[in-house]
């Protein structure tokens, strides 16, 4: 059990005697940075039903700043407690089904699962979404070990199956998770209200469910969730100065946002900077018309709005392509291009992902891994010889899950 602090887990004695061990001693340095705990096993384990069960439920962590936070700070990791969850009253034949910490999916995950008797597994993921971590290796075959260890599961169900999230393949080896715990791990479907449907079709999706889709109401949340926090700044400065203007510049900012984000699939260029850069150029010819047509003023006089709109703009294409296109992400390009390998947990360079997806036929074995794990449909079976082919290579945004997942190797990403 370990955390990302200066300190030693608080708590750990009593946490490490719940999950069934006896604590034989403790020793802590002086200013408690850190602790050597010895435990042992019982000579005669402990059965499951008599020890103190270490299970959460959905009303159990609810937190109302949590939840504005989901909503406000999607920049930041927003974490919950990992362990065991109870969905409904699941027995030894319920579903196990594996998730990170991430407050936002967990609370959608339950929501989801809420007519259900399944097993919740939250595991540590440094409180960051799924595909976020597992790319950026938060969520890896260790950190799902470490949470059924923890937790116990093996104890709980009578089965050894377990649905991990689809968009997990990028970082999580299903052939080393059941060599190291005999476990069978399926991938789920990508939309969590899916999830129900996965588990009654036994397991089975569709090609659709496996694709990941960008529909107008993500692509709103988006917009705010992503640029709420920096909204709220910019107005406090700008209200310091001249509380006028507040209004003004939040009619900008957003106006610029809903464009750019609503009218994403058909506002034209393919780099959300070449997106951001023409809305920009009509922005500041709209500016200088008004200021010319109506006003009857030289066309620059505003030039400091016009300046305000450019850099609102360009902020708001950043990563947009990553963020609801579906696309590599822009910003992580340039970070690579600069050299920055990684900045704390929000950004991990992969340099061995850059480049194109490769298929050996003559190796292949045709067994489908590729397109059950692909959020972006690349695949597809040519109907005549049963054969697996690439459809939509320029689609493919070097995710890297299907490289992993590929038990013959017939996968590679080269430059």
């Amino acid at each position: 059990m370990a955390q990302t602090a200066t300190k030693a887990v608080s708590g750990i004695s009593d946490a490490v005697t719940r999950f069934g061990f006896e604590v034989i001693d403790e020793k802590r340095t002086l200013l408690d940075s850190f602790a050597v705990l010895s435990a042992k096993k019982p000579k005669q384990k402990v059965p499951p039903n008599t020890t103190q069960e270490q299970t959460l439920t959905p009303d159990d962590d609810i937190s109302v700043t949590k939840s504005l936070w989901d909503f406000i700070g999607r920049w930041f990791p927003n974490p919950v407690e990992p362990g065991l969850r109870k969905i409904g009253q699941p027995g030894m034949e319920a579903p196990v089904i594996v998730t990170g910490n991430f407050h936002l999916t967990v609370r959608r995950v339950e929501k989801s699962l809420a007519d259900m008797h399944a097993w919740l597994l939250v595991v540590p993921t440094l409180g960051i979404n799924v595909w976020c971590a597992s790319s950026g290796g938060g969520m890896t075959v260790h950190s799902i070990i470490t949470g059924m260890k923890t937790s116990r599961i093996d104890d709980r169900v009578s089965h050894r199956r377990m649905i991990l999230p689809q968009l997990s393949a990028a970082g999580v080896d299903r052939r080393i998770l059941q060599n190291q715990t005999g476990w069978k791990a399926y991938f789920g479907p990508v939309r969590i209200e899916d999830l129900p449907s996965f588990v009654e079709n036994k397991f089975y999706k569709t090609p659709d469910q496996c694709r990941v889709k960008y529909p107008l109401s993500f692509r709103l949340e988006m917009l705010f969730s992503m640029n709420a926090l920096l909204w709220a700044i910019m107005v406090f400065f700008i209200g310091l100065s001249n509380p006028t203007w507040m209004l003004f510049a939040s009619a900008l900012f957003w106006g610029a946002g809903i464009i750019l984000y609503v009218g994403y699939p058909v506002f034209p260029g393919n780099s959300g900077w070449l997106k951001a850069g023409a809305l920009s150029f009509l922005e500041v010819l709209t500016i200088g018309i008004f200021t010319g047509v109506v006003l009857h003023k030289p066309w620059w006089t505003h030039w400091g709005w016009m300046s305000a709109a450019v850099l609102f703009t360009l902020w708001l294409g950043f990563d947009l392509t990553g963020t609801v296109g579906g696309n590599i992400s822009e910003a992580e390009s340039l970070l690579h291009k600069l050299g920055v390998k990684s900045i704390g947990t929000f950004f991990s360079a992969h340099p061995n992902k850059i480049g194109k997806i490769q298929h050996d036929s003559l190796i292949c074995k045709d067994c489908l891994t590729c397109l059950n794990v692909c959020p972006k449909g690349i695949y597809e079976i040519l109907s005549a010889d049963k054969k697996l082919t690439i459809k939509n290579p320029d689609e493919c945004f070097n995710c890297g899950a299907c490289v992993l997942q590929c038990p013959s190797d017939a996968l590679s990403i080269r430059v």
